[in-house]
């Protein structure tokens, strides 16, 4: 039994072998008490436009190095009618010059990325050598980090790297904040460390950047379920409530329609809140992996969609200062009308108990995108703006959170567990976090090689 229908569940499910084990998928909520839910404002200052059922839901992001993500959308997909992308650059803003790329040369690895440093303008001259002698000395091994990452934070180590303010503020720290949710001084030292590595110092081809035509929803959530209900699994409507237990195994699922359910297996595929809110008291006292989930940070993102009548030839990838964890721009053409939608992706707590409309005009006219808007009159362009609380949940790599989280196989002998904050040592809130929970946990529910439900 897989409790969960998100990512991980689906996942964990596909990546079950077929035929070997009788599969039921419950969810915790129903769709529609999920929490996502947005609003649709215009401007005032323009004439209302009927608009189309074009949803403002963030397309698809997929990273070179995200390769279970690759995989999948090309086992649900097909490699004939593989869904289009875009590549994207990473561009960051600054205030006193135009948005600035970096762009890797197409050598090979690690050399593209030591030229792509040389030829980066958003660093000084002085904080480029600052970062290639650091690097030299971890290439040379006569330099070794002085902190311990993983209960270090990651603005502690860049400074070890002797990189000036400037630098922190208008690189690294949007960098972190685009990789991992948090910026430099709550990130850990160890997960920022992990991140660049994987994107930056890997073959050339993993620093490829795609942003899909379609969302999450239409190119990996959908042909899952089509792909599960065609193949047999059981799919029930009615949400779980609770877990029954003996004190050593898992017993039962009871539905909030009081049906109650067993299985052989139980993978939980869900935050860890909701995880902790399906156990007993007596289980959540006894074993202490499950106390220290309560660690565990949850910041819900907010994503802001603005339609703007302001021409973009290509989509681009945006990182600058807060509050948006990073911006990006999709050009639009309906007809002879060009306009361009920018999703901006921000932590909840930055645009709580304040003004929307207020916030996205001030945000907007941040002198960091004025470079980008050039002289475009907000007041004429904003022809929309939506707000959409996203039902998932960005996790926060802080210092000591590698500690806590746990392997797929949890303490309780039939009790398995599935979600990008896992132990995957990957960024907890990314896809392929999610991907490869979900196919480790498969792994370890096959072990036994024993029927389940």
């Amino acid at each position: 039994m897989i409790i969960g229908d998100g990512l991980a569940g689906l996942a964990t499910a596909y990546y079950l072998p077929a035929g070997t084990f009788d599969i039921h998928l419950v969810p915790f909520i129903r769709e529609d008490q999920r929490v996502a839910w947005h609003e649709s404002h215009e401007s005032p200052s323009v004439p209302s436009e009927a608009t189309s059922a074009r949803q403002h839901f963030l397309p698809l992001l997929v990273l070179g190095h995200h390769r279970e993500t690759w995989t999948l959308l090309a086992q649900l997909h097909g490699h004939d009618s593989f869904p289009p992308y875009a590549s994207v650059q990473l561009e960051f803003l600054t205030p006193s010059q135009p948005p600035t790329a970096f762009r890797p040369l197409s050598v090979p690895s690690p050399i593209h990325t030591l030229l792509g440093i040389l030829r980066f303008e958003a660093l000084s001259l002085y904080d480029r050598w600052r970062l290639l002698a650091h690097l030299e000395g971890l290439w040379e091994g006569a330099e070794e980090d002085t902190i311990d990452l993983d209960y270090h934070t990651a603005d502690r180590w860049v400074a070890s790297w002797e990189q000036s303010s400037a630098a922190s503020s208008h690189v690294w720290d949007p960098l972190c904040r685009f990789m991992l949710g948090d910026p430099l001084s709550i990130a850990s030292a160890a997960s920022f460390k992990c991140a660049l590595k994987q994107f930056f110092f890997a073959p050339r081809h993993h620093e490829l950047i795609a942003v899909f035509a379609g969302t999450l929803r239409s190119q990996l959530l959908t042909p899952l379920e089509q792909r599960l209900r065609n193949g047999g699994i059981t799919w029930h409507e009615q949400p779980v409530s609770h877990l029954t237990d003996n004190g050593r195994q898992m017993t039962g699922a009871v539905l909030r329609n009081g049906q109650t359910l067993t299985a052989d297996q139980y993978v939980v595929a869900l935050p860890p809140h909701a995880l902790l809110s399906l156990l007993s008291e007596h289980l959540l006292s006894r074993f202490s992996s499950f106390e220290q989930l309560h660690d565990i940070v949850v910041r819900p993102i907010t994503i802001l969609a603005f339609r703007l009548a302001h021409r973009s030839t290509h989509p681009r990838l945006l990182l600058g200062p807060p509050p948006f964890l990073y911006t990006l721009w999709i050009p639009i053409t309906e007809g002879t009308r060009e306009e361009t939608t920018i999703y901006g992706t921000v932590l909840q707590d930055d645009v709580a108990n304040c003004s929307l409309e207020a916030w996205v005009r001030a945000t907007l006219t941040m002198p960091c995108l004025s470079s980008v808007l050039g002289d475009t009159d907000l007041d004429w362009s904003l022809k929309e703006w939506e707000v959409i609380h996203k039902a998932w949940p960005s996790y926060s790599s802080r210092p000591g959170f590698s500690a806590i989280r746990p392997l797929q196989r949890s303490p309780i002998e039939n009790l398995y567990v599935a979600g990008g904050w896992t132990d995957t040592e990957l960024p907890p809130s990314s896809l392929e976090s999610e991907l490869i929970s979900a196919k480790l946990c498969a792994e370890v529910v096959n072990e036994p090689c024993s029927p389940s439900r």
